[in-house]
């Protein structure tokens, strides 16, 4: 009888350690297939640099000055928009690069974006605001509201 219950708990202990180097095989395997979905991503995707935008903003006698470097982009992926006391600037660039080989063609299509939201000072005047784009450099013009001593006092207007 206790050669039956040594047997039995050899067999118990033979099986509970296949199990257990099973169990350690499989985990090796899953970090290593981890491990290279890793290595895949870092080569099918690769990364891509940060779109950021800066910007200066200068104050001088007769309106502010805002200057922002975009280069790469054109006037036409840039977007202004007013609302309220904040000024939006937003873009949009999408690069496409091709490479043909004798058995395959391989296309990649990225796209960056940026967002930058100014608030205007209380003394600009927001509906006469202007901006020119040249050379990579964004300007926006935003006139000042002219205060009491630079307002024109009136016009004389002569009697005919």
């Amino acid at each position: 009888m206790k050669n039956k219950i040594y047997v039995v708990a050899i067999v118990v202990l033979g099986l509970l350690l296949i199990v257990q180097t099973a169990y350690v095989i499989s985990l090796e395997r899953s970090q290593e297939m981890l491990i290279a979905k890793q290595k895949m991503r870092r080569t099918v995707q690769p990364r891509q640099a940060a779109f950021s935008t800066s910007f200066i903003m200068r104050q001088m006698p007769k309106e502010y000055l805002i200057i922002m470097s975009l280069p790469g982009l054109s006037k036409d992926e840039i977007n202004l928009k007013l609302k309220g006391k904040y000024l939006t600037v937003s873009g949009e660039k999408d690069i496409r690069k091709a490479k043909t080989g004798e058995n395959y063609r391989q296309e990649q299509v990225s796209s960056r974006s940026f967002l930058q939201v100014i608030t205007l000072p209380d003394d600009s005047r927001k509906k006469d605001i202007t901006s020119e784009y040249k050379e990579g450099n964004l300007t926006i013009h935003i006139p000042k509201e002219l205060k009491a001593q630079d307002r024109p006092e009136g016009k004389k207007i002569n009697i005919d």
